[in-house]
């Protein structure tokens, strides 16, 4: 995670608007684009984290980073969680008005409710915070993270600071690069316009001075990115590409990292070599990267250990640097260079099979199959064709039908949380400036009023959004997702549910996770609705081979002879889902003695 300054992406396309719009105008504009995620732990103890992004969590590598910080985090925290996000992309055109809109919104939210860890990852976040500590946040702790070594070693860091940082090794990238390729002449170098760019382009030149006299390097740092392409285009043998980072081009125009590197993939004539884990896959050949992996799991540590209570003075770790070379097989293969002449212990990713190292089991049984039973199989092809097309027709259709029911309930979610969720921050923010605005204690007595009423309507709006889409399924797990589900559902007046997990296995496939939370959703409405109970019983048990889901409740119950006849559409959908994971549901009750749902899915892809 290199270290980048300057305007974010987004500010740079955004400029000349900025200059003319009001400060307040912007502020609410930034305040509907923020991401204000207000968890369902908030009112139960939960640790408020601030996490401030330089470029959105959709930007390369940071989108690895934001995804595993915080999982990981919520999995290690002994306490729960409760994530803010902000991206400097809210603040365009990096001056002083873009700047003290986004500091206000991150006063607003500290004293919403108090911020416990300020955690910025890359480098403008650490910049803008360092320039702004003495208004923003005055004693929490800071974690700065995922930013190259040397942007801190001359910063002004205090006692309530802590670092995770990178250490990339550009002598040792190129020394790599020239042992798998030692008939390398000229290595293109990509690096872009941007003032950070610009500041690692006199770094990157003065590091890489003593190979001068190995290989010639040129620069992209004075080209357009269609220019970089054509240049990428007309190498000659004897070249490679190395891709460093590309945040603005000559002109000035924003590129996410990865959609760059597929592009000029697509456009080289060498093969390319980058500095982090994550471009593999993007048409990079490999080297000693750094892994994104490595500075997200420095990174959680750190900051529990200043959750915990640990002065963040003390809470410096060693750099983040390349480890073992890594490289991209089928780019191997693309580019000519073989796997004997790469460094001892390189990891090789993406190798290949041949076809009969695949298959040759099944080749060996198909043909003694043929061989033994060639009638049979022709006389039942045809009806066990027709009979599987016809199945996988009815499982295509249903699969469709509720991926399409996900896939809408997704997105009403996205709407509620990133639109009507902001318009009532925004309203919610307006009436506390015209609460300290007004004078009367009346008048702020009924725009407090109507501030917290916003407030909780905002926290309903969220409440519903993820009914519709649970997120946290993604990002905790199924169990933590069904403990949250239990915990709201106890809210309820006159019941109460009780989790309990039993053998889960380390990973459950996310299909099958999340077929078994919506039934035990499903399940929990229908005691909410029919059931009449006091107490319910919620186990999840990994059992032999699968997976096993029970709600039990104290309710009144039913009669299943009648039940049968009157089969709602819950209970349909919820057959239908284990049935396409290739599971099953049962439901006992009886009148006067509770309702049980047991549900069971077996720890295997589903059938097709």
């Amino acid at each position: 995670m290199v270290p980048r300054e300057g305007p974010a992406p987004g500010a740079a396309c955004n400029r000349a608007i900025f200059n003319h719009m009001s400060r307040w105008t912007f502020l609410l504009w930034a305040c509907l684009l923020v991401v204000l995620v207000v968890p369902d732990t908030a009112a139960s103890g939960a640790r408020r984290v601030l996490v401030l992004q330089s470029f959105g969590r959709d930007f390369g590598p940071f989108h690895v980073f934001s995804t595993e910080f915080r999982t990981a985090l919520s999995r290690a925290s002994p306490q729960p969680i409760d994530f803010q996000e902000l991206t400097l992309e809210i603040a365009p055109g990096g001056g002083r008005e873009g700047e003290d809109a986004l500091r206000k919104l991150v006063q607003a939210i500290h004293t919403t409710r108090s911020v416990e860890l300020l955690v910025t990852v890359g480098a403008p976040a650490a910049r803008f915070v360092l320039n702004n500590r003495a208004s923003l946040l005055p004693g929490v702790p800071t974690l700065f993270s995922g930013v190259e070594q040397r942007l801190l070693q001359d910063a002004p860091l205090t006692d309530r600071d802590a670092t995770v940082t990178v250490r990339i090794d550009l002598p040792g990238v190129v020394d790599a690069l020239l042992r798998v390729l030692p008939g390398t002449r000229e290595i293109f170098c990509i690096l872009g316009s941007s003032p950070m760019e610009r500041l690692w382009l006199a770094e990157a030149q003065r590091d890489l001075a003593p190979l001068g006299d190995r290989v010639a390097l040129t620069w992209s740092g004075d080209m357009s990115f269609g220019q970089m392409l054509e240049r990428a285009a007309a190498l000659q043998p004897g070249s490679a590409i190395l891709y460093t980072m590309l945040v603005l081009d000559r002109d000035g125009v924003p590129y996410e990292q990865e959609r760059a590197l597929d592009q000029l993939a697509a456009a080289a004539s060498a093969p390319i070599f980058g500095l982090f884990e994550h471009q593999l896959g993007h048409g990079v050949v490999g080297g000693p990267l750094v892994r994104v992996g490595q500075v997200t799991q420095a990174t959680v540590a750190a900051a529990l250990r200043v959750l915990q209570g640990e002065a963040p003075s003390r809470v410096r770790t060693a750099p983040v640097a390349a480890g073992l070379p890594v490289y991209d097989w089928r780019e191997l293969r693309r580019w000519g260079i073989r796997v004997a002449d790469l460094p001892a212990a390189s990891e090789i990713r993406h190798r290949q099979q041949t076809f009969w190292e695949q298959y040759r089991w099944r080749m060996v049984a198909v043909m003694a199959l043929i061989t033994s039973e060639a009638m049979l199989i022709v006389v039942l092809a045809v009806n066990y064709r027709a009979r599987r097309r016809a199945e996988k027709a009815a499982r295509s259709l249903s699969r469709n039908l509720i991926q399409a029911q996900e896939q809408e309930r997704a997105r009403v979610a996205r709407e509620l949380h990133d639109d009507v969720t902001q318009h009532l921050a925004r309203l919610a923010i307006d009436a506390a400036g015209l609460e300290q605005a007004v004078a009367g204690p009346d008048s702020r007595k009924t725009l407090r009023g109507l501030r917290e009423g916003l407030v909780s309507l905002s926290e309903d709006v969220h409440n519903l959004s993820y009914q519709l889409h649970p997120s946290i399924v993604e990002d905790l797990g199924l169990a933590d997702a069904l403990r949250a589900e239990c915990e709201r559902f106890s809210r309820h007046p006159s019941v109460r549910a009780r989790l309990t997990v039993q053998g889960l296995p380390e990973t459950v496939p996310s299909a099958t996770a999340l077929g078994l939370f919506r039934v035990a959703q499903e399940a929990l409405r229908n005691v909410v609705r029919h059931a009449g109970a006091c107490q319910v019983k919620v186990s999840l048990a990994g059992t032999d081979g699968g997976l096993q889901l029970v709600v039990q409740d104290d309710g009144t119950g039913f009669d299943p002879v009648v039940q049968a006849r009157q089969a709602t559409l819950g209970l349909a959908s919820m057959r239908e889902r284990l049935s396409l994971l290739d599971g099953e549901l049962e439901v006992e009750s009886r009148p006067g003695a509770g309702t049980t749902v047991l549900a069971w899915v077996p720890l295997r892809k589903a059938s097709p």
